[in-house]
């Protein structure tokens, strides 16, 4: 919620300052162009997803087979261990599945707890929009007067602070998702849109964000292009990363 303030307060001062509506209208406003991006988001997501879904199953035995054929040929590796070790595998999926019916309630209740939690982070964004100089001068007003200039100068220091940090991760995520999805598109993979999106948002997401991104990346180009494509995937998303750490 305190992110999604950060990221909408520019929005909000538009129609609060700008069109000159009440806080409470602003607020709502805001929201509403937040909901109507994500979407957008979502109808931008959803169709290449279910174009490629019901090819994913037969895509992904192919690549399986590619690596199978690769691994023979360049190591020497015998056919038989690589069938043996790939229906293990399948073995202990199915086994995975077979345990986790018995936790079906447990993960009913997770899912409920997020989507619970997402709709309270919507929630207390909006109060946060609407009343969140209300509140931030009723908590200098708690403080002893000789502390009120101090904790000012500390609070709008952390405000821009946080909205610097988020300015950088979108840079990081504009230029990562671009690298990406180029590489993705011109080695022959699919679900370019998709990956893209999920790329920037995971900027924002410190250390674990991008390692996720591209490992996903990775596995869409696999399943989608093949060996040659998931190579170039990989090679292209460890530079971008190093670039990102190293310059950007």
């Amino acid at each position: 919620a305190l992110f999604l303030t950060r990221l909408l307060t520019p929005v909000n001062e538009v129609f609060r300052r700008r069109i000159r509506i009440r806080h409470g209208l602003a607020a709502a406003a805001t929201m509403l162009v937040l909901i109507a991006g994500l979407v957008g988001f979502s109808f931008l997501i959803v169709p290449p997803i279910a174009d490629e879904a019901s090819t994913l199953g037969v895509t992904l035995q192919e690549a399986l087979d590619d690596v199978e054929d690769w691994l023979v040929e360049t190591f020497d590796v015998s056919r038989g261990a690589i069938e043996r070790l790939r229906s293990r595998a399948a073995d202990e999926f199915r086994a995975l599945l077979n345990a986790s019916e018995g936790r079906f309630i447990d993960g009913a209740t997770f899912a409920a707890e997020v989507v619970a939690g997402l709709f309270l982070a919507l929630l207390l964004t909006f109060f946060m929009l609407r009343d969140g100089a209300s509140f931030a001068g009723w908590a200098m007003g708690r403080l002893r007067p000789d502390h009120h200039e101090r904790a000012r100068r500390a609070a709008s220091r952390g405000w821009y602070t946080l909205g610097a940090y988020l300015r950088g991760a979108a840079v990081l995520g504009i230029v990562e998702s671009i690298a990406i999805g180029l590489a993705l598109f011109f080695a022959g993979g699919s679900l370019v849109v998709p990956v893209m999106i999920l790329t920037f948002f995971a900027a924002f997401v410190p250390i674990v964000g991008a390692i996720t991104a591209g490992v996903v990346a990775v596995l869409v180009a696999l399943v989608t292009g093949g060996v040659g494509s998931a190579a170039i995937v990989a090679i292209v998303a460890i530079a971008v990363q190093q670039l990102d750490n190293d310059v950007l």
